[in-house]
C-alpha cells in the first residue's frame, strides 16, 4: 500500500476550500483469496478540509483522480495517475508526471484549421454564374458595397495550405478586397493614381474623395485619404465638404509629394469640415509654373496640419478662416517656404481664434511670413526668415493686428521689413530673437499693453544704407504705443556683415545683406504719443548702438510718464533739460537732470508717487527756484549758484524739498 497526500493552499497559505478527492482504479487487481482470479477494487474517497487532504493508502497501479472542492469541479476533467510501489507521494506530483500537457493554442489552431478547410471547400464549389457577376461588379468605378456584400467571391480566388495549421489566400490580379473592420482607408492608387511624377493624378484624387462617405454628425470619422510614397501630379482643385471629415495622410513628409501642375488657378486644397486635416505629406504649389491661389485653406473648426511641408504656392501657403470660422486650429511641425504671398495667414474677422502653432518654420515668402489677424493664438518655436521679398510694404517677418497672442521661443531674421510688426494689444513675446531685419527688430505701432520678456534684438537696420539716424531703424521702436512692459531684453549692435540672399529664382526685392557700415542706430526709441511704458532690467548700452547714443538726443523722445528701473544704458550722460514757461520736466529714464539754462523755475513736471529727483544747476548764473506753495513746496525759494543740487520727492501730485546744497 502507498500513502497518497495532497494540500490545496495558495501562495500566502490561505486554504482554497473543502471537498473530496475520489480515487477510482482503472484495472483489476489479483484476488487476495484466489490468486487465479482478479477483482475490481472499489473506489476510495479522501476528504478535503480547509485545503488539507486526508491521506489515503492505495494499492499501486493506475487510477482516475477526481477533485471536487466546495461542490464544484476545481479542474475541468478527471486526472489519470499511476500510484507507485513506494510512498508516501504527493497527488499533484503524480498528476504532473502522468498527464500529457497540450498548450491551449494547439486546440485553437486545430479548430481554426478545420474551419478554414471547410471554408475552402465552400469557395471551390461556387457557381460560374456567381463568379461572372462579381467580376463585373469589381471592375474599376462600378463596385458598390451593397452589391459586393450580396455577391460571392470570384472563382479565381485560390487558396494554398502551407501546413496543417495555416492557410494563405491569393487575391486575383486587380481585385478589390472589402475594407477591414475600422479601417476606412481610401488609397488614391486604388482609384487610378500613379504617382510617377508624370501622369496627371488629379482626377483619381477627386474620385477617391468622392468615394468617401459623408458623416452623420460632428463626431463621426469619414475616412483617410491616403497618398502612398510617390510624386502625384495634380491638375485639380479639391474642396472637402463640411460633411466629410477627411484626414489627408501621406506615408512621410518627404516621400509622399503632391505637385500642382500647369497654370492652375483658385485655391488648391480647401478643408471645410470640422476636425479634418493633413499629416506627413509635402505639397508643392506650382508657383513657378504659373499656378495661383492658396495652397491650403482651413475653414472648419479644430482643423490640423501635422508634419506637413508646403512649398512654392502661387498664393499663400496656409490660410485659416478664409470663408468660415476655423476656431482652434492645430498646426504642428509645419514648414512653409517660397510662397508668392503670405506663408501663413489667419484672416481678420473670421473668428478663427485659439490656435496652437508649434514648431513652425516660414521662409522666403513674397509678403509677410506670418500675418496674424485673429486673437488668442498660442505660438511656440516659430522661426520666420527671409520674408517680404515681393513687396515694399507688406514685408515683415511677423505682422500682428490681433490681441491676446502668446509667443515663446521665437526667431525672426533677415526679413525685408521689421522682425515683429505689431498693431494689436495684450500680446506677449518671450525668449525670442529678432536680427538682421531691414527695419526694426520690433516695431510697435499704436499697440498697447504688450509684454516683451527676455528677447535679444541685434543687427537690424539692414536697409539703412545712407547711415541715417532715424528711429525707424532702432532695435525696438515704440510708435504711439502705451503701457507696454519690457523686461530683461538685450538690445545691441556691432559692425558684423550679413551676406545677401542667395536665390534660384531671384525675387523682385532680394535681401540686400548688411555691410559693416549699415546700422541699427539706436537700441530703443519712442515716438508720437508713446508713454506709460515700463522698462525694467534691460541692457541697452549706448556703446553698443552704432550712432553712439542710446536715443536721438540721449533721452529727448521718451514718454514722460514711463517707468525705468535697473536698465543698463552704458555711459549715457545725465539728460540736460530745458526750462519752458517756468517749468522743467524730469526725463523718465533718469532721476537726475541738468539745468543749464539761466531761467527761473516755478514748477517741475514728471511726477510719480515716491519718486526722488535731483536738479544740477550748471549755468554760471542760474536763476532761482520758487516755492509756489502748492505743487512745489520748498524750504523757501532756492537761489542756486553754479553746480548746486536740489533734491525733491513727489507724492504723485506735489513736490517736497528733501535737501539743497551750496557748492
Amino acid at each position: 500500500m502507498t500513502i497518497v497526500r495532497a494540500s490545496f493552499v495558495d501562495g500566502v497559505r490561505v486554504p482554497l476550500g473543502s471537498g473530496t478527492i475520489t480515487y477510482t482504479p482503472t484495472r483489476p487487481l489479483p484476488s487476495t483469496e484466489d490468486a487465479s482470479k482478479t477483482v475490481m477494487p472499489v473506489h476510495a474517497q479522501a476528504s478535503v478540509t480547509a485545503g488539507v487532504v486526508q491521506e489515503k493508502d492505495l494499492n499501486p497501479g493506475p487510477y482516475d483522480a477526481k477533485i471536487d472542492i466546495n461542490g464544484n469541479a476545481w479542474f475541468t476533467e478527471t486526472y489519470k495517475i499511476i500510484v507507485p510501489e513506494t510512498g508516501p507521494v504527493n497527488l499533484m506530483d503524480l498528476v504532473e508526471e502522468t498527464t500529457e500537457y497540450q498548450p491551449p493554442v494547439v486546440g485553437a489552431v486545430t479548430a481554426l484549421r478545420n474551419e478554414v478547410v471547410a471554408a475552402v471547400a465552400a469557395v471551390e464549389g461556387l457557381s460560374t454564374a456567381q463568379d461572372a457577376a462579381v467580376a463585373d461588379l469589381v471592375a474599376p468605378g462600378t463596385a458598390t458595397k451593397a452589391a459586393l456584400d450580396g455577391t460571392y467571391a470570384p472563382s479565381s480566388l485560390s487558396t494554398t495550405k502551407a501546413d496543417a495549421s495555416s492557410l494563405t489566400a491569393i487575391a486575383p490580379a486587380g481585385g478589390v478586397r472589402a475594407v477591414g473592420k475600422g479601417e476606412l482607408i481610401f488609397n488614391v492608387r486604388d482609384y487610378g493614381a500613379v504617382g510617377n511624377g508624370i501622369t496627371d493624378d488629379g482626377p483619381a484624387i477627386e474620385a477617391a474623395i468622392a468615394a468617401i462617405n459623408a458623416v452623420p454628425n460632428a463626431y463621426s470619422a469619414a475616412g483617410v485619404l491616403l497618398f502612398p510614397p510617390g510624386k502625384f501630379m495634380d491638375s485639380k482643385n479639391h474642396v472637402i465638404p463640411s460633411n466629410k471629415r477627411i484626414h489627408i495622410r501621406g506615408s512621410q513628409i518627404y516621400t509622399s509629394i503632391v505637385t500642382r501642375t500647369g497654370a492652375a488657378s483658385g485655391d488648391w486644397w480647401t478643408l471645410n469640415s470640422n476636425s479634418g486635416g493633413m499629416e506627413t505629406i509635402t505639397l508643392e504649389g506650382g508657383r513657378y509654373q504659373g499656378a495661383t491661389g492658396d495652397a491650403v485653406v482651413l475653414n472648419g473648426a479644430y482643423g490640423y496640419l501635422t508634419d506637413v511641408q508646403i512649398v512654392k504656392s502661387g498664393g499663400s501657403g496656409l490660410v485659416v478662416g478664409k470663408a468660415a470660422p476655423a476656431i482652434a486650429p492645430r498646426i504642428t511641425h509645419v514648414s512653409i517656404s517660397e510662397c508668392a504671398q503670405y506663408g501663413a495667414q489667419i484672416v481678420a474677422g473670421s473668428g478663427s481664434t485659439d490656435g496652437m502653432w508649434v514648431n513652425v518654420v516660414i521662409s522666403a515668402t513674397g509678403w509677410t511670413g506670418f500675418k496674424i489677424e485673429e486673437s488668442a493664438q498660442n505660438i511656440l518655436n516659430l522661426h520666420v526668415w527671409g520674408c517680404g521679398v515681393e513687396s515694399t510694404t507688406d514685408y515683415h517677418g511677423v505682422w500682428i493686428t490681433a490681441t491676446g497672442c502668446l509667443f515663446a521661443t521665437w526667431q525672426s531674421e533677415k526679413n525685408l521689413g521689421s522682425g515683429i510688426y505689431i498693431q494689436g494689444n495684450n500680446n506677449q513675446f518671450v525668449g525670442g530673437r529678432a536680427w538682421g531685419n531691414g527695419l526694426s527688430g520690433i516695431r510697435s505701432l499704436a499697440s498697447n499693453r504688450n509684454n516683451y520678456v527676455g528677447n535679444e534684438i541685434y543687427w537690424n537696420g539692414v536697409k539703412n544704407t545712407t547711415l541715417t539716424s532715424t528711429i525707424s531703424f532702432s532695435g525696438i521702436h515704440m510708435d504711439n504705443s502705451q503701457e507696454n512692459v519690457l523686461t530683461g531684453n538685450n538690445v545691441w549692435d556691432s559692425a558684423v556683415e550679413i551676406p545677401a540672399g542667395n536665390y534660384v529664382t531671384v525675387p523682385t526685392h532680394p535681401y540686400p545683406g548688411r555691410t559693416a557700415t549699415q546700422t541699427q542706430p539706436y537700441n530703443y526709441a519712442e515716438a508720437g504719443t508713446s508713454d506709460f511704458n515700463v522698462l525694467v532690467g534691460n541692457s541697452m548700452r549706448k556703446e553698443r548702438a552704432r550712432s553712439g547714443a542710446y536715443n536721438t538726443t540721449d533721452g529727448a523722445t521718451f514718454g514722460n510718464s514711463n517707468i525705468w528701473s535697473g536698465n543698463d544704458l552704458g555711459s549715457a550722460p545725465v539728460p540736460t533739460k530745458s526750462v519752458a514757461g517756468g517749468a522743467v520736466r524730469i526725463a523718465a529714464e533718469s532721476d537726475t537732470a541738468i539745468v543749464s539754462a539761466s531761467q527761473e523755475i516755478t514748477s517741475i513736471l514728471g511726477h510719480r508717487a515716491g519718486r526722488v529727483v535731483r536738479l544740477i544747476f550748471t549755468n554760471a548764473s542760474p536763476q532761482p527756484v520758487r516755492d509756489n506753495g502748492t505743487t512745489l513746496n520748498l524750504n523757501g525759494d532756492f537761489a542756486p549758484t553754479q553746480n548746486d543740487v536740489l533734491s525733491l520727492v513727489s507724492d504723485g501730485t506735489n513736490w517736497y524739498e528733501v535737501s539743497r546744497s551750496a557748492n
